[in-house]
């Protein structure tokens, strides 16, 4: 008997154990135990079909790794036909390796990602998030940045204005501030109420909205922000 493959790759807790007409196992879900159904080896076939394509084999892993596929792609749209390249809302542009030859187009740059970095159990792709970071890693490095507090936490910092950036809205022109605290701590800002100083220090205190990952800079996205500029320097 097997429980369902979204929960082979966590622990199973005791044994497996009868009631209602039919068998169960308890898994460990992150610390939660949680009661799951057994089924027998028809059932299971029947669930899960021999004949379907491993999610290994559809996404083109199957020498172990595939490049990832780094740069203006939009001006290189012939050589991504040629070599088979496809696109993944996780991976961006990449090719299998197998489809790889020849010379690589100036300015495009290729990073290899196994299967084994993305996958639990050599089975089962991680959660999207945090395959994102893996991408986002190979891709740009890693970043001294790091997520500050909890979505919903309302904090006070004081922050350097790194950047603003002028965005088009359909609200009208609006300031993203991207700005950064003494430990290297990136924090976004997208507001039309304020237009910051770049490299001018402030006192904010606002919730946190969100937390992202941007070209493998993790980012704390701020909402509802009450700024106040300040004199002294970032220590």
């Amino acid at each position: 008997m097997r429980i369902a493959k979204n929960y082979e790759k966590y622990e199973t807790v005791g044994e497996p154990y009868e009631a209602h007409q039919h068998w169960y196992q308890k898994i460990n879900i992150n610390g939660q135990i949680t009661e799951v159904r057994l089924y027998s080896d028809a059932e299971y076939e029947k669930m899960y079909p021999s004949n379907l394509v491993p999610i290994k084999e559809q996404l083109g892993f199957q020498e172990g790794a595939i490049s990832l596929i780094d740069g203006n792609t939009s001006a290189v749209k012939d050589w991504l036909s040629r070599i088979g390249a496809r696109y993944h809302k996780l991976f961006g542009w990449y090719a299998p390796l197998q489809e790889l030859d020849g010379p690589v187009p100036e300015g495009i740059t290729l990073y290899p990602l196994s299967w084994k970095q993305i996958s639990v159990n050599n089975k089962y792709l991680r959660p999207d998030n945090e395959i994102v970071e893996i991408v986002s890693s190979i891709k740009y490095g890693k970043s001294a940045s790091d997520f500050v507090g909890q979505v919903g936490d309302k904090i006070s910092k004081v922050l350097r204005v790194k950047k603003v950036i002028k965005l088009d809205t359909r609200y009208g022109e609006t300031n993203m501030h991207i700005m950064e605290d003494s430990d290297e701590n990136i924090y976004v800002w997208i507001t039309n109420a304020r237009n910051l100083a770049e490299d001018q220090l402030y006192s904010v205190f606002g919730t946190i909205k969100a937390h992202e990952t941007y070209k493998g800079e993790k980012r704390t996205i701020l909402v509802r922000c009450q700024v106040e500029e300040m004199k002294c320097k970032l220590i």
